[in-house]
């Protein structure tokens, strides 16, 4: 532990300057870049412990400062909606607060300072998460607000079907991040019930309990969690599927875990079937499927089209938007040019050139932003270590054929929808 004077110390140099506005394009870059970096290691300058840490000013500070900070990128980003880095340095800000939040809502020492100002940053969250749904910086940001604010019981807004209309299509992108990121947003709001099957309803007792009352029988569903199924063998009650779908995503690809994978897809097969998913559900189902065609591991793909081809059957007319927007994906030419070739900075001798500086740092993150994930040149060192330890690197995707191939399978399997 430090002392509190050499914690005071380290907080003075990083609140030293605010937001400072520059015409020039590069200048204003640089200083995003900067304060950018500084939204980075935010959360680990709180952690720093120090002799007698025990109140709330310098937290108060630091937390006070984020949101400052917040505001005024946020005001700027109004004004300048398409620039990149305005976007980039709100979210690494957005999501320094939420980081300290759960920070402190996990350990036993609990404090409400970081919770009193997310609930002040929630509006622009939101803000964020509408104007920019297809970054994978904003959407990592906003789903860690989301899930924070979650744990005090407060949800990210009242919407959630325009929510899931708005990051359904994102659960089909090759990123995993950004499909991550999406289903942490979505599974915190309230779960939907099942569809009820009427036709499964017996009627014929009327009133008379006696005669005409169907049971609910708890089964083993979603990976070991309980549901009520009727005896007629319809499911009741809330769907946890979304969760089930986050299960599926957070799992390392590795063969130790490729039972339990193809197992999770299974059941999502099993439950498409049923045509008992809520609409948004089924739609979301479907475009994850396709979206987990893209994970680089082979055992997987087979699944997915089958249990594409399971929720085309039981929601035929709800699930086809997107497999036809998914057919239209992959038949355009832009689909097979759209690839990036993860290849290091050279000089003139052949040498790697580092990005050293923070406005290197800065841009590294617009590339891999701005290509939803494809150059991830900044994650080399994460990818050579997955690929030692025998797992599948996240970071990286399947090829664009196999991907084509296997969409067009799932149009074979259901000849019926065309």
């Amino acid at each position: 532990a430090v002392s509190v004077n050499e914690k005071k110390a380290i907080v003075d140099v990083c609140l030293s300057k605010g937001v400072s506005v520059k015409k020039d394009h590069k200048s204003l870059r640089e200083e995003c870049a900067r304060l950018g970096y500084l939204g980075k290691i935010l959360p680990f300058v709180v952690l720093i412990t120090s002799e007698e840490d025990n109140d709330n000013k310098q937290l108060e500070r630091i937390c006070k400062w984020i949101l400052n900070v917040l505001k005024n990128l946020n005001g700027l980003s109004i004004k300048q909606p398409d620039n990149p880095d305005l976007k980039v340095t709100l979210s690494f800000y957005m999501e320094a607060l939420a980081r300290i939040t759960l920070h402190y809502q996990a350990c036993s020492e609990k404090r409400i300072v970081p919770e009193k100002f997310l609930k002040k940053a929630r509006q622009y969250a939101e803000e964020l998460l509408y104007q920019s749904p297809k970054s994978l910086l904003a959407i990592k940001a906003v789903s860690y607000v989301a899930n924070a604010l979650q744990n005090i019981g407060i949800y990210l807004n009242d919407k959630a079907n325009d929510v899931f209309n708005l990051l359904n299509e994102n659960l089909s992108s090759s990123s995993h991040f950004l499909r991550l990121h999406s289903l942490s947003i979505l599974k915190t709001y309230p779960q939907k019930p099942y569809v009820v099957n009427h036709s499964d309803i017996d009627f014929s007792g009327d009133l008379d309990e006696e005669t005409s009352f169907k049971p609910s029988v708890q089964t083993n569903d979603d990976m070991g969690k309980k549901s009520s199924r009727t005896s007629s063998g319809s499911l009741s009650g809330n769907c946890n599927l979304m969760e089930t779908l986050f299960e599926i995503e957070t799992l390392e690809v590795n063969l130790k875990k490729e039972r339990l994978i193809t197992s999770s897809i299974s059941r999502i097969e099993i439950i498409g079937r049923t045509g008992q998913l809520p609409v948004v559900y089924a739609e979301a189902a479907v475009n994850h499927m396709f979206g987990m065609m893209h994970v680089k591991y082979q055992p997987i793909w087979k699944a997915c089209v089958r249990a594409i081809m399971a929720l085309a059957a039981g929601h035929d007319n709800s699930v086809w938007p997107a497999i036809e927007r998914q057919l239209r994906v992959v038949m355009e030419i832009s689909f097979f040019k759209n690839v990036v070739e993860m290849s290091d900075s050279k000089d003139s001798l052949g040498n790697v050139i580092e990005n050293t500086s923070i406005t290197q740092y800065h841009e590294s993150y617009l590339q891999w932003d701005e290509t939803m994930g494809s150059d991830a040149r900044l994650f080399q060192d994460q990818i050579v270590t997955a690929q030692r330890q025998g797992r599948v690197s996240r970071h990286l995707t399947t090829d664009k054929i196999t991907v084509f191939e296997h969409v067009w399978s799932v149009l074979e399997g259901v000849p019926h929808l065309t």
